[in-house]
């Protein structure tokens, strides 16, 4: 083993000392050689033929070497290396070749690069936490999409919590805290905070640790403990300047001396798992005791036990879920659904990634397939050379070898301009406002990324490079002799191989196409969708009163604020809201009041806060009945608007105006009937909504919407401006555009179109390459062809016939293939279509013209070639 090994490390420092150790050997046979031939010299043999003979004796000087060279270096790594070479300064004097190429796997590879970033960010890496594999997500098993069907009541987390032995823990976060936020005053201007409650042990359950500082004690989750909040580290360095001072100080949240206890790491971004899209600004210790009573509001996360089984936790939960419901009296969230963690923040969007990934790898395999039959052709020239080296003595395997390397190098070339590639395709996706993907600050070209970048561009040097290698080292030497001769022409073969990858590529970007227009089609119907509201023009900012301030004159001083504001130049309308479309959301019960509501059968409608003005702000449409009025208080009868889709299940084919509506212990008279919109996404249609007054419910945190002529910097300013005059910690600095709202509700299905948007059209510039330089290779080797028979009587206008016949059916093969092979992989595509089929007609005839039209205009410049060919000039030049 040790002389193995002390054998081997003289081969390496041999191979690294090659020019001396060459000098060396040199010298030493040049002596060896002198010695024999003066002792032949010394036996009467004359001096040429002495030196002759010892040079024999010594089986060739060329060859001494070589063995030599073979006995101490790595001779596969030394012929390789060779090869890297011989490869380099064939390309160095093909430069518009080698840049050609180049430029094309470039965008190949850098296409894959991204989106292997993008997919290892959220799909593959585990998440940022601490044995993530066994953290899950707990939710009620329904259909219902609002938030509160999703979370839980205190008192049931608590019970699985007691009751559990398969979680090591069970805690969770206040699903609704978008609807209450805190405004930063006594530090400049007041500035609006968004804070998420949190359970008990929520972050030592993530493995998450405060970066500076220390999380909450058990005194500050306490009911009524001292008021503590954990600041992130974009907030800490936004707000605070990065000053590590602050944290055991106190600060003034909307009127309430908080103390900052720490400041969470850089890398743990709330926002990006949980709700993507969201800024998360603080966290601050849920206060059980006031939410027992609140209904569903916990979204809720556990651990597996030690030797727990995911399996083993779902048979435990469907026993104990039920045994929950009947403890605690309710038949609400009698289900749990356990799935992993993971599952739950990335499952949504890993069909669509996957789909793009698969998308830039056909884009990759249509590069190679255009490279393939480039490097045929450039093969081709080179029959006779390589058929020469055959005849010598070369093995096909050493030419494959060579030809190969040659490619790799190509390769790597293009690899090394798709990385910079890559690098800004990342950047610009991260960089996209509205964009709300799980995880997407993380994505990056990092180290992994560059080692599948490394290992693709092998594999698409060796898959490019390999068959015409192949191709070429495997034919007749002979043949290949004559067919350079004057007056040949080429074997069949080739033009059908090149023919054959033509056809590849226009197939693979059909299939490309088939599926960016199918999610197009998509994008665009769902864009027209009827919103039942008009964002555009309209603003949204969040307004917080003093904490100590009371009921009545909180309304006092909200009413003024909206009087002034309508007063306000620019200003069409004004109105407060505690929620908004698209954005968070809650649901409540209601019944029409009799009617028995069997379990299961619970209408649960999207509530809003709101006042009067809200519907003419938003844009909705009051079908019948009243508006909500300034004179809906809490001294007057409670009242409320309900949506047409409401009204229908309150009352199906009455009219709901003026009956009334049982929510909760008390009734509600229905005053009016607003038209549905759209709430939880555009795709869902039909949610049954209902609207009450801010004066008569709740005192949370509301939503100041304005409609405004103005530009949404001047709407900010005057709104600003308004509403500091009044209190100071009413202003925030977050005004917001209702657009903005559906950018955000959109940005998945728009950054899916966009991006196989995209990879189709480089599909197609490509299939356009590959058709026109075969083509025009087939005109080339064609030229003879043509001028025999233009001199026997055929027309250019027959010529140019044959070469765009020749074009039209490569086409019609490959638009067939690919079309066969899109109508089975677009059913694969059905989860991400809205009311498109998988097989419209449309989007394949469209496809079919599409190629077919880039086809013949790719091959109308070689036909329009070849019908220019001199018949004399033709023969002449053969």
């Amino acid at each position: 083993m040790r002389d193995a090994l002390r054998e081997t490390w003289q081969r390496c420092v041999a191979v690294l000392q090659g020019r001396r150790r060459d000098l060396d050997f040199d010298d030493e046979l040049q002596t060896h050689l002198q010695l024999a031939t003066d002792e032949l010299v010394a036996r009467g043999v004359d001096g040429e033929e002495a030196r002759r003979r010892a040079a024999v004796a010594i089986g060739g000087l060329d060859a001494a070497r070589e063995a030599h060279r073979d006995a101490r270096g790595l001779p596969l790594l030394e012929s390789a290396w060779a090869d890297v070479r011989y490869g380099v300064r064939r390309l160095i004097k093909a430069p518009a070749f080698t840049l050609c190429v180049a430029v094309i796997l470039a965008v190949g590879i850098g296409a894959n690069t991204a989106m292997f970033s993008v997919v290892n960010a959220i799909v593959l890496r585990p998440l940022p936490f601490a044995a993530a594999d066994r953290l899950v997500w707990i939710a009620p098993d329904t259909r219902d999409e609002g938030m509160s069907a999703r979370t839980y009541p205190i008192r049931v987390v608590e019970e699985m919590q007691r009751n559990s032995s398969t979680l090591d823990g069970v805690t969770g976060y206040f699903a609704f805290f978008g609807f209450a936020s805190y405004t930063l005053t006594g530090r400049g201007d007041a500035e609006r905070l968004i804070g998420v409650p949190v359970g008990p042990q929520f972050f030592e359950m993530l493995g998450v640790a405060p970066a500076i500082g220390r999380g909450f004690t058990a005194q500050e989750l306490a009911p009524n403990g001292p008021r503590a909040a954990l600041i992130t580290h974009a907030t800490w360095q936004r707000t605070f300047a990065g000053n590590a001072a602050i944290v055991g100080q106190p600060v003034t949240l909307s009127g309430q001396p908080v103390t900052v206890v720490g400041v969470l790491p850089a890398a743990f971004d709330f926002g990006s798992v949980f709700v993507p899209g969201t800024r998360v600004d603080m966290f601050v210790p849920a206060n059980y005791a006031e939410m027992r009573e609140w209904g569903n509001v916990l979204a809720v996360v556990g651990r597996l036990a030690p030797g727990a089984s995911l399996e083993a936790v779902r048979t435990e939960f469907r026993s104990l879920m039920p045994r929950i419901g009947t403890n605690l009296g309710t038949f609400l969230n009698q289900t749990a659904v356990i799935t992993p963690l993971e599952e739950h923040v990335n499952g949504r969007i890993e069909r669509s990634l996957l789909v793009l990934w698969g998308a830039a790898g056909l884009v990759l395999l249509i590069a190679c397939a255009n490279l393939a039959g480039l490097l045929l052709a450039r093969t081709s020239a080179r029959s006779k050379e390589i058929a020469v080296r055959l005849a010598l003595g070369a093995s096909r395997s050493r030419i494959v070898r060579q030809i190969v390397t040659e490619s790799t190098v190509l390769s790597v070339i293009g690899a090394g301009l798709g990385i910079p590639l890559a690098y800004g395709l990342v950047s610009y996706l991260k960089s996209l406002p509205g964009l709300s993907l799980p995880l997407l600050h993380r994505v990056e070209v990092d180290g992994m990324a560059l080692l599948f970048t490394a290992l693709v561009a092998v594999g698409s040097g060796v898959a490019f490079g390999l068959l015409p290698a192949r191709r070429i080292a495997s034919g007749d030497s002979q043949q290949s002799m004559r067919d350079q001769t004057r007056g040949s022409t080429r074997g069949r073969g080739h033009a059908r191989l090149r023919s054959t990858l033509v056809v590849v590529e226009i197939a693979l970007a059909c299939v490309l196409l088939v599926g960016a227009g199918l999610l197009l089609r998509t994008f665009l119907r769902v864009q027209a969708v009827n919103l039942g509201f008009a964002p555009s023009q309209a603003f949204a900012m969040r307004v917080n009163t003093s904490a100590d301030m009371d009921r009545k004159a909180r309304h006092v001083l909200l009413r003024e604020m909206l009087r002034r504001l309508r007063n306000a130049p620019g200003i069409e309308a004004a109105a407060l809201s505690d929620g908004l479309p698209l954005d968070r959301n809650r649901t409540w019960s209601v019944s029409a009041p009799g009617r028995e509501v069997r379990p299961g059968e619970t209408l649960l409608a999207f509530v809003y806060i709101t006042g009067p003005e809200f519907f003419k702000t938003m844009g909705m449409r009051l079908t019948s009945g009243r508006d909500l009025a300034e004179t809906d208080r809490s001294d007057n009868e409670p009242v409320m608007v309900v949506s047409e889709s409401l009204a229908r299940a309150l009352y199906p084919g009455q009219d709901a105006v003026g009956r009334m509506a049982q929510r909760g212990p008390g009734l509600v008279r229905i005053v009016g009937v607003v038209s549905d919109i759209r709430q939880t996404s555009l795709e869902a249609q039909g949610a049954l909504h209902m609207y009450l007054p801010y004066e008569q419910v709740g005192d949370g945190g509301l939503d100041l919407i304005v409609r405004s002529s103005l530009p949404a910097a001047s709407a900010g300013t005057t709104v600003r401006r308004t509403t500091g005059e009044l209190d100071p910690t009413l202003s925030a600095t977050d005004l917001r555009s209702l657009d903005d709202l559906i950018e955000r509700a959109i940005s998945p299905r728009r950054f899916l179109v966009w991006l196989l948007g995209a990879f189709a059209v480089i599909a197609l510039v490509l299939a356009s390459l590959g058709i026109y330089s075969t083509v025009a290779f087939s005109v080339g080797e064609r030229v003879r062809e043509f001028g025999v028979r233009m001199a026997l009587g055929a027309t250019a206008a027959d010529i140019s016939r044959g070469v765009l016949a020749q074009t039209a059916t490569l086409a019609a093969v490959g638009v067939t293939i690919g079309g066969l092979v899109s109508l089975w992989l677009a059913r694969l595509m059905t989860a991400l279509l809205y009311e498109t089929s998988s097989t419209d007609v449309a989007t394949f005839v469209l496809t079919a013209l599409v190629l077919s039209t880039v086809a013949m205009v790719a091959g109308y410049v070689p036909a329009a070639r070849a019908a220019r060919v001199s018949p004399m000039a033709a023969l002449r030049n053969e």
